[in-house]
């Protein structure tokens, strides 16, 4: 096996390949993220390298085997300057919120997406944001709990002021017609512009990026259209969903 630089993923063949290596990513982030709720948060194309290797591929994720054949190219993902991940009870990040140049750019989709998940951190919302468990939760109808830095249950809410208005099935803001008709009970910190907290649609923003560079910046050797017709749906539904896991376990699992 050989690695080649990342001016290497201009030089693919087909949409074969660009299916494979997307799914590879994919299936990569989704593993990731069960195992150590990880976040790559940097995934642009020059941290994609490509080997030529022509094998069947194999992640268990959810106990399920999920076997992607390569087409004749291996994805491996490089520099986790910026990576998130809880370990053993730790949680890793690099803080880049008062990293003002990082937002600013221009020219390329790389540069939106880093904009993208400074908003979906809670940047400029002035009422709602993700929240961290600090204690034990008590919510209607069940009780979670961790003492691990950044932990976040997915169905969880909070104002910024920090006052939780949710239970196991989060309503939406716009849903909530009076904080009395929510009964939960928790010490809970709301993070606004934070990036230590677990917030894997980050992954989805790159997964869409990177299908875009696939789709729409690469000049293929073979542009046979049926080559690419997975690809193309998948660049057009993967937004909907929370978390690279969530997509590959409906796609590939459920």
């Amino acid at each position: 096996m050989w690695l080649c630089s990342p001016t290497k993923l201009w030089q693919l063949e087909n949409g074969l390949q660009a299916g494979s290596l997307w799914t590879q990513v994919a299936c990569a982030l989704a593993v990731a993220e069960r195992s150590l709720q990880f976040e790559h948060r940097d995934l642009h194309t020059g941290n994609v390298l490509v080997a030529e290797e022509d094998i069947t591929i194999h992640y268990c994720l959810d106990g399920v085997d999920i076997s992607v054949p390569s087409c004749g190219v291996r994805a491996s993902i490089i520099d986790f300057t910026m990576a998130r991940l809880t370990r053993a009870g730790f949680t890793f990040f690099l803080d880049v919120s008062s990293d003002e140049a990082l937002f600013t750019g221009k020219g390329d989709y790389q540069f939106d997406i880093y904009r993208k998940m400074r908003k979906h951190n809670g940047w400029g919302n002035t009422s709602w944001s993700h929240c961290c468990c600090l204690s034990q939760v008590h919510c209607h109808g069940g009780t979670a709990s961790s003492s691990r830095p950044g932990y976040c249950p997915r169905s969880l809410f909070a104002l910024t002021d920090g006052l939780v208005i949710s239970s196991r099935s989060a309503p939406l803001p716009d849903q909530i017609s009076s904080i009395n008709e929510v009964k939960c009970e928790a010490k809970m910190f709301a993070y606004r512009n934070s990036w230590e907290h677990f917030a894997p649609y980050t992954n989805v923003l790159w997964l869409h990026y990177l299908a875009y560079q696939l789709l729409y910046k690469i000049d293929f050797r073979h542009k046979k259209a049926s080559h690419f017709t997975q690809l193309k749906s998948w660049y057009r539904k993967v937004l909907k969903f929370q978390s690279a896991e969530e997509f590959v376990l409906e796609h590939y699992v459920h």
